[in-house]
């Protein structure tokens, strides 16, 4: 089974695809529609349907202190199901349209680690 990506929407769902190319193939997105849904759609699969997810945010800030209070929230929503599959929270500051092309590439790589990481799982 393909891991899963979860984004908040449509407009992300595109980006991303965009950014990751054929690497987009590998995954099936989930639209949370919305930041309050992220958490919810990531342990329903990662809980109940024991997918592989990767959530990615919009942190709609700079400030470090506000993003990894972000992040340290959705991985505390997470890890309520005792997620036994790989999962990550990935937040694009400020947001996944306005990346810079370094931090747009550093995603890139990030998405392409769980994916890496999610294949060797399916092989154990």
């Amino acid at each position: 089974m393909k891991p899963i990506i979860v984004v908040e929407g449509e407009k992300d769902r595109i980006a991303l695809s965009s950014l990751l190319g054929p690497r987009a193939a590998e995954v099936e997105w989930r639209i949370a529609q919305g930041k309050g849904s992220l958490a919810s759609v990531a342990r329903t699969h990662l809980g109940v349907f024991g997918r592989a997810v990767a959530l990615v945010v919009d942190a709609d800030t700079s400030d470090a202190v506000e993003v990894q209070s972000l992040r340290a929230s959705i991985e505390e929503a997470i890890l309520a199901v005792g997620p036994r599959e790989p999962h990550r929270v990935l937040v694009a500051v400020p947001a996944l349209d306005r990346l810079s092309p370094a931090c747009a590439a550093t995603l890139a790589l990030e998405i392409g680690e769980f994916l890496n990481q999610s294949q060797a799982c399916a092989v154990r």
